[in-house]
C-alpha cells in the first residue's frame, strides 16, 4: 500500500501520516482549502473563484496572493509525507485523493456496509461538527460550511435509515442495534 495523507475533518481538522503522528499546517485556511477541494464535484476549481471564496473581504490581487501562501503550505505537507495530492496551474487548483484518507469518506463507506462492527466504528469517527471551529475564515466559507453540515448529516442519517429499512429482523438484529 502507498504512503496516506489522514485527513479528519469531524470535529477539530486535523492532519496525520501513515503513522498517525500529526501533520502541521500553518493556517487553518490552508487545511479548509483542502478539505473544500475534497467537497468540491471533480476536486477542480478556478483559482480566482477559490481565491474569492477563502478572502471574500479583500482586494483581488491579495486574495490571489494569499491562496498563493496557502497553497504553498499544501506543498509542503506533501514534502512531509512524500505524496502530491495537489494539481496547480494558471487557472485551476485541483485534487488527486488517491493518497488521501478522508475520515468522511470512511465513515460514508463504513455505513454503506451496515454491519454491526461496521456502525461502531462509525460512531467513534464522528468527533464533532464538520470543520469544527472554522466558522470564522471568511464569510462566503462559513455560508457554505452552514450548508455542507446540514448536508452531510442529512445524507448520513439518510443513509443510516436505507440500510436499517433494509435490514429484517432476526440475524440483523446485532446490525439494526448498532445502527
Amino acid at each position: 500500500m502507498g504512503r496516506t495523507l489522514k485527513i479528519q475533518s469531524l470535529g477539530v481538522p486535523e492532519l496525520a501520516d501513515d503513522t498517525l503522528a500529526p501533520v502541521a499546517v500553518k493556517t487553518r485556511k490552508a487545511l479548509a482549502i483542502l478539505v473544500f477541494l475534497l467537497r468540491t464535484p471533480g476536486n477542480t476549481i478556478p483559482r480566482e473563484a477559490l481565491a474569492d471564496f477563502f478572502w471574500s473581504n479583500t482586494s483581488r490581487e491579495k486574495a490571489t496572493q494569499s491562496l498563493r501562501q496557502a497553497l504553498r503550505q499544501l506543498r509542503s505537507i506533501e514534502e512531509t509525507v512524500g505524496i502530491g495530492f495537489l494539481k496547480t496551474g494558471n487557472m485551476h487548483v485541483s485534487l488527486d485523493p488517491g493518497g488521501l484518507d478522508w475520515d468522511l469518506v470512511r465513515l460514508e463507506t463504513l455505513i454503506g456496509r451496515g454491519r454491526a462492527e461496521d456502525f461502531k466504528e462509525a460512531a467513534t469517527l464522528w468527533r464533532g461538527e464538520f470543520l469544527n471551529g472554522y466558522e470564522a475564515l471568511d464569510p462566503e466559507f462559513n455560508s457554505w460550511l452552514l450548508i455542507e453540515r446540514e448536508r452531510i448529516r442529512t445524507d448520513l442519517l439518510a443513509d443510516c435509515f436505507k440500510k436499517i429499512d433494509g435490514m429484517t429482523t432476526g440475524d440483523d438484529n446485532d446490525d439494526i442495534e448498532a445502527a
